[in-house]
Order: C-alpha cells, then sequence, then structure tokens
C-alpha cells in the first residue's frame, strides 16, 4: 500500500520516519461542490478520485457523502472545514489504521486548518 503523498513509499517506511514530511511529493488536488449537491475530488492528473453528495444539515454543519462536518465561509471565497467524528467511526479507524474508513477520509478531505479556496472551473463543472 503507497500513501498519497509517498508514491514510493510504503506505509511502514512512512511511520518510521522521525520527521515525517522528509521526502514527501507535492500533489494538485482540488475538489468540488455543484449546484445539484454533488462533491468530488480531482487527483494532480484532472482525475475524479472522490465523488459523493453533499447537503447543508443545520447551522453552519455540512454532510458529504457518510462524513459530517462544521464549516465556515470566509468572504465568500474561503472554506474552511472541522471534521465531528463519531465514537464509532474513530474506533473502527484505530481498530484498522491502514484501512479506509469514514473517520479517514473525513481527516484527509478536511486537512483541519487549511482553508480552501474558491476558484473558477474553467468549464469543466
Amino acid at each position: 500500500m503507497s500513501l498519497d503523498y509517498f508514491p514510493k513509499s510504503s506505509a511502514k517506511e512512512v511511520v518510521a520516519k522521525t520527521h515525517l514530511c522528509t521526502g514527501a511529493e507535492p500533489q494538485a488536488h482540488s475538489h468540488f461542490f455543484n449546484n445539484i449537491g454533488q462533491f468530488g475530488s480531482l487527483d494532480q492528473d484532472g482525475n475524479q478520485v472522490d465523488d459523493g453528495t453533499y447537503e447543508l444539515v443545520g447551522d453552519h454543519v455540512l454532510h458529504i457523502s457518510d462524513g459530517t462536518f462544521r464549516y465556515r465561509i470566509e468572504n465568500g471565497k474561503t472554506l474552511y472545514l472541522h471534521p465531528v467524528i463519531s465514537a464509532a467511526d474513530r474506533r473502527r479507524a484505530l481498530a484498522h489504521p491502514l484501512r479506509f474508513s469514514t473517520a479517514g477520509w473525513e481527516v484527509a478531505v478536511s486537512y483541519e486548518g487549511h482553508p480552501w479556496k474558491r476558484v473558477d472551473c474553467a468549464g469543466w463543472c
């Protein structure tokens, strides 16, 4: 199993690192929300690698597929997400950390503290 930012390394090699980011290769990645409730991600080659739906479900609460997030938007152009991870999802993720999990996906999608900037989709959306 290789990891997105370490395409030439196994998970075992990555967790053994003293400084996790050593050797990481930057990857372009983008997400989209459209006006009919679809959510998705595009990898560095423009291929769709994540798809689902989204729904605003409360005051600054958003569901994306099976995940729940608190969100805020600044100046109409910058989105911040904070995952709301259930205790059950946390237990499942920690029991099998190298398997896909809702909790792991929520963390990976949100990269808490890193803003998402609104950009023109250049006609593809």
